[in-house]
């Protein structure tokens, strides 16, 4: 007569767990997606044998935040008729994002009808052109719309 014995092997153990990779890269974009995300797993406390590598974790900013001007109106500024190119004044926009996604340019996007005005596109600068000499008489005031809009994708502005 014969019988099947059945032998079960308990694992001791014995060996330290291993790491293909000295070190791990992983990327992860800003946001509410990223939250509770599990890169990686500590070991379980009451075993004796560990091993460690190095996480690498990239965190890529996401264009949520939009340029925004401190003042939803600016001025009045007063320039002197018949002076060419002077300056009006310094426009500054706060966007708290990172990288091109946070970087401004500005632009003149209404109330410069005979586009006697400029702005510097990086620095904000609102002047006179330089081959213009403003007439009070003809024109008295003027309502200038600059637009700072950032250069991420897709892009965001404000006025």
């Amino acid at each position: 007569t014969s019988t099947t014995v059945y032998v079960r092997i308990v694992d001791e153990n014995d060996n330290a767990p291993e790491f293909p990779e000295e070190e791990y890269v992983t990327v992860l974009s800003e946001g509410p997606d990223t939250v509770g995300a599990t890169i990686a797993t500590c070991p379980i406390p009451g075993l004796r044998l560990t091993s460690s590598t190095t996480v690498l974790v990239n965190v890529l900013d996401v264009n949520d935040r939009t340029p925004t001007f401190p003042n939803a109106f600016e001025g009045p500024f007063e320039v002197t008729e018949g002076q060419p190119g002077p300056r009006v004044c310094n426009l500054r926009v706060v966007d708290e994002d990172s990288g091109l996604n946070g970087k401004v340019e500005y632009s003149i996007t209404a109330g410069d009808p005979q586009n006697e005005f400029m702005v510097s596109p990086v620095e904000g600068e609102l002047r006179v052109r330089r081959d213009v000499e403003l007439d009070r008489e003809t024109t008295p005031y003027y309502n200038i719309t600059v637009t700072a809009r950032d250069l991420g994708t897709p892009p965001r502005s404000s006025t």
